[in-house]
């Protein structure tokens, strides 16, 4: 058991694969949205000088909740979508999280406008569950969006393409062969995809009352 005693607002944002490094969000005000991601390496008791953003993200706070996060297989990347309802931005923030100090690069970060529809009250109440999933091939990152299911590449973090712009969901889940992708949400049921293309295969109702979220699929 250990306890690190750091001056300031931090809270936990994740921890390297070996446990060696840890990601904090430190807060530059109480009550505010306004923070920078840094590194504190656990080995040396050393909170790491400098702030791990994006060079073209100097001197730009970063801002939002967490809305949903997954994580690559082997634990070394976490893609976070965060919302800022304020200003109303959408941005993924990819951390490599490194074990190393000489391994940390800059993270990446990408901003999106989510679109400019009425929010209603069902929309603003509506709870993500697994709200995001990687492709099998990790090139590919499945994102529910206030509407639509929104598939971003994630070597430039750009939004290819919208899959049932119409529709709301709740969790995402993709088979283990990668070919299906499931859309979930309490109204309509399961949704099956094909993640190539989005075209829906068939709609599952009636299983499960009102399903959030596919924990895991085969």
């Amino acid at each position: 058991m250990k306890t690190i005693h750091l001056t300031g607002d931090f809270t936990l944002d994740a921890v390297s694969p070996k446990g060696t490094m840890l990601y904090l969000l430190e807060y530059y005000a109480a009550g505010t949205r306004h923070y920078n991601v840094r590194a504190y390496d656990v080995n040396a008791n050393q909170l790491l000088e400098g702030s791990i953003v994006d060079k073209n993200e100097l001197g730009e706070k970063m801002q939002g909740e967490a809305l949903t996060r997954q994580m690559s297989e082997d634990g070394d990347m976490a893609y976070t979508l965060y919302i800022n309802p304020v200003t109303n931005k959408a941005f993924i923030h990819t951390l490599w999280l490194a074990d190393q100090l000489w391994l940390i690069p800059n993270a990446k970060i990408a901003h999106f406008n989510p679109g400019t529809r009425t929010v209603s009250a069902a929309d603003q109440a509506r709870k993500l569950h697994d709200g995001a999933v990687l492709s099998r091939d990790q090139k590919l990152l499945y994102v529910a969006g206030l509407y639509g299911i929104w598939v971003i590449k994630t070597n430039t973090l750009k939004v290819q393409a919208q899959y049932l712009k119409e529709q709301s969901f709740t969790g995402l889940a993709e088979s283990s062969d990668g070919q299906t992708l499931y859309g979930v949400d309490p109204t309509n049921g399961i949704t099956l995809l094909d993640p190539s293309s989005g075209a829906t295969c068939t709609v599952i109702k009636g299983i499960v009352q009102s399903p959030w979220s596919i924990e895991w699929a085969t």
